[in-house]
């Protein structure tokens, strides 16, 4: 029961850092300053639009996960749940118990995307006859603290443990990967005016070598269905 347990409570961890990290990645991108979402919206709309949606519905995908039913409908499947903790880890007064309660209030926001729009199609949701709860940053930086507050009272009242939830971001984090693509945006711009100048000098050839890129990075189109 006690290895069943700190299993339990190791995979837990897991699954919520990945989720703070993949929740600190959509605050870079999109929830920090307007100038990083301006720089992405210039460099493709429609690609920063489906990214941000695709980043914000996986995390609240984990915020579902992580507060699923501690068993499946047959009780066959176990499923690594904050609502399965207080099985092995509450104490007299149910503190545990209530701790997953409130976060569990914190989280339906995204189990209600999960079923109607996420993890499922809900049909009455899709014709308009019925609504998603709403979502915010707000709302998600509520449903991680709430768990957060859970797995910092386990580690302190039972493996006797001080717990930083927050991971810490490597050196190649995402800011270096922003700034990339400001770098890369300056470049484009300064060649796009040279190119400009080259054109209305005549000098066709530099301006082609100027265009130049390697096949990779060369637009596919789709096929064409037969």
């Amino acid at each position: 029961m006690v290895n069943e347990a700190e299993n339990l409570f190791e995979h837990l961890k897991t699954d919520f850092f990945r989720l703070r990290v993949e929740w600190r990645l959509y605050r870079s991108l999109w929830g920090t300053n307007k100038e990083t979402f301006d720089m992405l919206q210039s460099i493709s709309a429609s690609t920063s639009q489906t990214l941000e949606a695709i980043v914000f519905e996986r995390v609240l995908l984990g915020l579902r996960k992580l507060t699923d039913p501690p068993h499946g409908r047959r009780m066959s499947a176990k499923s690594v749940s904050i609502r399965a903790l207080p099985k092995y880890f509450d104490d007299g007064e149910k503190t545990l118990t209530k701790l997953v309660s409130s976060s569990l209030k914190s989280s339906s926001f995204a189990r209600n995307w999960s079923d109607k729009r996420i993890a499922h199609s809900d049909f009455e949701y899709r014709v308009g006859n019925a609504q998603l709860e709403p979502a915010s940053r707000a709302k998600v930086e509520k449903a991680l603290e709430s768990i957060a507050t859970i797995i910092k009272w386990i580690a302190r009242n039972h493996f006797d443990t001080t717990l930083i939830t927050h991971p810490i971001p490597p050196l190649s984090d995402e800011r270096t990967f922003l700034r990339c693509l400001y770098e890369g945006k300056q470049e484009m711009e300064r060649k796009r005016e040279l190119s400009k100048q080259l054109s209305l000098q005549g000098r066709y050839e530099e301006r082609n070598k100027l265009r130049e890129m390697p096949d990779w990075l060369k637009r596919s189109e789709p096929p064409i269905d037969s």
